[in-house]
């Protein structure tokens, strides 16, 4: 990939952390991991890749995700709830040759 690019690897569980390190992973995403399994993983990853948590996270627990107890805190935190709750709308457009 050019070097603008970056490389994201999805995990879900502390071996898959450990490979996307050894792959050399520019970010780790923690996919659906309790805010008291993150250090765990968090002690995993070298603080030159970053760290994106993902899946589970609501407004209600967002705090928990981004205060817990670690050397390191994640870089960001998503929540899809805007995703997936967005309604959705079923579109057609129909091309039709202009006759004279």
């Amino acid at each position: 990939a050019p070097f603008v690019r970056k490389i994201e690897v999805e995990t879900e569980t502390l071996e898959q952390v450990r490979e996307a390190v050894e792959a050399g992973a520019d970010i780790i995403m923690l996919d659906n991991m309790t805010p008291d399994m993150l250090p765990s993983a968090l002690e995993r990853i070298p603080s030159f890749i970053e760290v994106e948590v993902s899946g589970g996270v609501s407004l209600d627990t967002i705090r928990a995700y981004a205060t817990v107890n670690s050397f390191r805190k994640p870089d960001f935190i998503s929540v899809g709830r805007i995703t997936h709750s967005a309604v959705t709308a079923d579109l057609s457009m129909r091309i039709a040759k202009e006759t004279a």
